[in-house]
């Protein structure tokens, strides 16, 4: 979240915090539900959703729940995460050590739990209130941020007792989408922290090591305030690769060097005595 948001309209800020509580909450006893009478029809329309949203079949979708960690609560063990990814970036040059001297100050200064405290007790608001604009800016497809998918969705509402509303509404947000995202989502997270750093996004759905990047570099005053997921990367190869030792020499793609996924490839050059370079 952008912290002049926070600091602007805290009880927006909050409500998008429950909505996003709720749809997780919801995802979670879902899927932990698919296999009964009741459930099934709730796991269903978590495939549609899914499947509408990233353009892909509700096979995909449930292959990729299957590899996915939905959570929203941020731990000590998450801020730890946190902190070596910024140490791999500071190794790497990506940050330089000059601009994040402290690291544990730096991640802790990022990371704010104080508004999931205070979101669990915020309440729905009347269907007749005037809703809250809040841009929110998200990933092209990504599963990762399925919370906000499910958030968006009526269906989802009236299921959780909420009326005929999405989840947001009935929280009080009418979520928006930023004026410079394309029409379909941003391409990586890095792109999405353009809308951060062009004062167009008020809350973003997007990964840890591209905000920590965009944070360090460009100075952008940008909390991390909640969890959406904690799995789902993964190293994809054709056929003839059959070990480490097989990358080499190859052209490996990545979504850019603000994701984890960059950072993954880092490590494994790192572990196994790769080059990285520009193809």
């Amino acid at each position: 979240m952008d912290q002049t948001f926070i600091n602007s309209n805290r009880n927006a800020a909050l409500a998008v915090l429950k909505a996003h509580i709720e749809a997780n909450n919801w995802i979670v006893e879902t899927v932990a539900n698919k296999n009964t009478t009741e459930g099934q029809a709730n796991y269903t329309l978590l495939l549609n959703l899914g499947a509408s949203f990233s353009n892909r079949n509700t096979t995909v979708v449930a292959s990729a729940l299957e590899h996915m960690t939905i959570q929203y609560n941020l731990t000590e063990a998450h801020t730890n995460y946190f902190k070596n990814f910024t140490n791999a970036y500071v190794s790497s040059g990506l940050i330089k050590a000059t601009d994040v001297p402290d690291v544990d100050a730096f991640v802790n200064g990022l990371v704010d739990t104080s508004l999931l405290a205070e979101a669990i007790s915020v309440t729905p608001v009347s269907e007749d209130a005037t809703l809250t604009n809040v841009r929110i800016g998200y990933l092209n497809g990504d599963l990762h941020q399925f919370s906000r998918v499910v958030a968006m969705s009526a269906e989802v509402g009236s299921l959780l007792g909420l009326g005929d509303r999405s989840v947001f509404a009935a929280y009080g947000i009418n979520a928006v989408a930023p004026s410079a995202m394309p029409g379909s989502g941003y391409a990586n997270g890095g792109a999405v922290m353009t809308g951060f750093a062009g004062n167009d996004m008020d809350v973003g759905y997007l990964g840890a090591p591209p905000t920590i990047l965009n944070v360090a570099n460009q100075k952008l005053d940008v909390s991390i305030v909640a969890l959406a997921n904690t799995e789902g990367s993964a190293l994809i190869v054709n056929n003839d690769v059959e070990s480490i030792d097989d990358l080499d020499g190859l052209t490996i793609g990545e979504p850019g060097i603000s994701s984890i996924q960059y950072l993954l490839l880092l490590e494994i050059a790192d572990r196994y005595g790769y080059e990285v370079v520009k193809a």
